[in-house]
């Protein structure tokens, strides 16, 4: 199933080139061949978030704020591998749903 339905205006335009997968006889016809680590890390690298932190901010906020000073989401980093060429959007999206 297509999940270029899944994504919004501003990430399909970031995605050049959607890439699907071909199989052949070493990946059994599926198209991928072993696996790779998609993770989300919050730096706390500012004064901003460890106050933000120590005064008992909420998550949400904490998330508002480290995507703000430039953290790389979990949604990010798996349109990237599909922007690389690393693996399909629609393996990509998998992880994400099954995730929420």
């Amino acid at each position: 199933a297509d999940a270029e339905h899944l994504l919004s205006d501003q990430e399909a335009a970031r995605l050049e080139k959607i890439w699907r997968p071909v199989g052949c006889a070493r990946c059994d016809q599926s198209g991928y061949s072993g696996r790779m680590p998609l993770y989300e890390a919050m730096p706390v690298a500012t004064s901003q978030m460890r106050e933000a932190i120590l005064n008992g901010a909420s998550i949400d906020e904490l998330y508002a704020l480290a995507v703000r000073e430039g953290m790389t989401t979990l949604r990010g980093a798996a349109l990237q591998t599909v922007a690389d060429g690393k693996t399909s959007l629609a393996e990509a999206m998998k992880i994400l749903i099954s995730g929420s």
